[in-house]
């Protein structure tokens, strides 16, 4: 009976070994994958630790849409930190609070999400060739063709005449357009655009 009592107090033991491990680093069997805790589990800044923004907007004529461009910009700025685990949420109806788990220097992550964003179109021989001033509006669309998303770009009258001549002498060759320095997209241009209006296709998703 004790030899028996034993062995299963070995055995019993060597199982909470083997769930304490895997809870805590995850283990591969094979081409299976179980996960650790670390893995499934996305700690806050309770938890975590880190640090958390807050931006107000103060303009009082602006719009939900432009609100909502604003927080996927800042998105975007966070998730080129290297942080997974950000959460961009609007708080009451003028403010943006930005969690960042993980992340310490207060100031570099300000300097990064805080700075003027900068959209620009770039031309095959790295020229700039519009700017966000020359953009009017871009809009969610979806291609009646072909069922996908597509960006609808709308640009004012200087910007249209740039685009027209850009867009004749690059039949064939690739615009790519920045938000900062990173590349959000890289369309093949199509056809000549003389009057502004745009359709930007490739884009995969509506997000």
């Amino acid at each position: 009976m004790k030899k028996k009592n034993a062995t299963l107090f070995i055995v019993s033991a060597a199982l909470i070994v083997f769930i304490a491990y895997t809870l805590l680093a995850g283990i591969t069997l094979g081409s299976y994958h179980v996960k650790s805790m670390g893995e499934v589990i996305k700690l806050g800044l309770d938890l975590k630790g880190g640090i958390y923004i807050e931006e107000e907007i103060v303009d009082k004529n602006v719009t939900s849409d432009t609100i909502e461009r604003t927080k996927e910009l800042l998105k975007l700025r966070v998730d080129s930190l290297g942080v997974s685990e950000a959460n961009v949420t609007l708080t009451g109806s003028n403010r943006i609070r930005i969690e960042i788990p993980g992340i310490y220097d207060a100031q570099a992550a300000l300097d990064q999400v805080g700075k003027t964003g900068k959209l620009k179109f770039v031309g095959p021989d790295e020229k700039e060739i519009l700017t966000g001033s020359d953009v009017e509006d871009a809009t969610v669309g979806v291609d009646p063709n072909t069922n996908q998303p597509v960006v609808q770009l709308k640009l004012k009258t200087e910007g249209a005449t740039k685009f027209a001549e850009a867009t004749a002498n690059n039949i064939g060759k690739v615009i790519s357009i920045y938000m900062d320095e990173e590349v959000v997209s890289a369309p093949t241009v199509q056809s000549a655009i003389p009057d502004g209006n745009a359709i930007i296709t490739g884009s995969g998703t509506i997000e």
